[in-house]
């Protein structure tokens, strides 16, 4: 039996090598994206967290007292409830009645 190689039908080296770069650029630009996509949902959350700290000292200044819930705020201090943009989870009030991050997130 002979065998003939140029006949085969397959990926040469070069081919498949180029094949793997491609892919591998296309993995960095997604992680990349990722990333950034963190960055911008800490940043957010960083500005919400100052932004009902905010609020909180304003409710004090008119009220005596610190409020006992971020739903305390609405409508006169704040607009809405702001909610973490990584996960859509509530602001709380931490017992310094500054705003606090279920997700661990801090300004």
């Amino acid at each position: 039996m002979k065998l003939n190689f140029s006949s085969e039908s397959g990926f040469s080296f070069v081919e498949l090598m180029i094949v793997i770069f491609i892919i591998s650029i296309l993995v960095s630009i997604a992680v990349f994206s990722y990333r950034n996509i963190s960055v911008v949902e800490l940043r957010t959350c960083q500005s919400n967290l100052r932004t009902i700290d905010g609020a909180i000292m304003q409710y004090y200044m008119h009220e005596k007292n610190y409020p006992s819930e971020i739903s305390d705020l609405v409508p006169k201090y704040l607009k809405t409830e702001p909610k973490c943009p990584s996960q859509q989870v509530e602001y709380t009030i931490d017992s310094g009645n500054r705003a606090e991050c279920p997700n661990g997130h801090a300004y």
